[in-house]
């Protein structure tokens, strides 16, 4: 369907009017293809299967065009469906590929080593998070052995106003670049989530102020987080280490131990870096 059908179209009911997201003006870019990769972003972000309505939705997608891509993935076993909820979710085509690029893009152990010594000593989960766009994506997680993994979020992403990796890895962007951003709808994720841009801009300058993030219960009920950045040598954000965990544990007292570890580990991993070329947006020195 081109552009003009697709703004003729009526909408369907529940989803935004269909539009061509820029994102997929990219020159070159084959527009079936850009669709179905966010589609697949989409799923493999979400910690519960999706229906086509709300893919239409997140995507500004109209529901006939999502369901002729997620025919294709599901045929190539990319998505699976739940029969009873007809929901989508990635399949194990898609996670046996995760799973192949995670052996060649396995982080480095050195890196691995600080994270999980870190989780032994906080005795909760330690995140290490990148930007991702308007998303912060957790490259690697080690939860302490005597806890059971309720969540893992490697490969996953979550907005950064609403989390402490987030908020630290927004905090230091530059102001245009940070505007940018807030410039896009703050939603809500619990009660507890910062949707005032006003408020977002003063939480931001307060880490900055005093160099780590909090994020209570703000992503999730009963989760809170803190946050600190790594920086190169010179001193750029390029990743934001956190540790989280239960709210009735992560309580004030015990929120200034993480801090002081999550600094630690933040300096510590800059150090692992080594001079980094001021162009180069990810982690690329974590990763073999």
């Amino acid at each position: 369907m081109s552009n003009a059908d697709r703004a003729a179209a009526p909408a369907e009911p529940g989803t935004r009017p269909v539009a061509l997201p820029a994102e997929e003006a990219t020159p070159g870019g084959v527009q079936s293809v850009q669709r179905a990769l966010r589609v697949l972003k989409l799923l493999a972000s979400s910690s519960e299967p999706i229906g086509v309505r709300q893919i239409g939705r997140e995507l500004s997608l109209h529901r006939a065009t999502v369901s002729r891509l997620l025919g294709t993935l599901l045929a190539e076993g990319f998505v699976s469906q739940e029969r009873a909820t007809q929901r989508y979710a990635v399949g194990p085509a898609f996670l046996s590929a995760a799973v192949a690029s995670g052996e060649r893009l396995r982080l480095h152990t050195s890196v691995h080593r600080l994270l999980e010594e870190m989780a032994d000593e906080s005795g909760e989960t330690v995140t290490l998070s990148v930007r991702d766009g308007a998303y912060a994506l957790t490259v690697d997680q080690v939860t302490p052995g005597r806890m059971v993994v309720s969540t893992n979020w490697i490969g996953m992403r979550t907005e950064l106003h609403c989390t402490s990796d987030g908020k630290v890895l927004l905090a230091w962007l530059d102001e245009e670049e940070r505007e940018a951003l807030l410039a896009a709808a703050l939603r809500a994720k619990t009660a507890r989530t910062i949707t005032d841009r006003e408020a977002l801009r003063s939480e931001l300058a307060t880490v900055r102020s005093r160099g780590y993030a909090v994020a209570e219960q703000e992503l999730e009920e009963g989760l809170t987080g803190v946050a600190a950045p790594v920086r190169d040598p010179s001193g750029a954000v390029l990743a934001a280490i956190s540790i989280s965990g239960p709210s009735y544990r992560m309580t004030p007292a015990q929120l200034g131990p993480c801090v002081a570890l999550a600094e630690r580990l933040g300096l510590e991993l800059g150090e692992l870096l080594g001079p980094r070329s001021p162009d180069v947006r990810y982690v690329p020195q974590l990763i073999t």
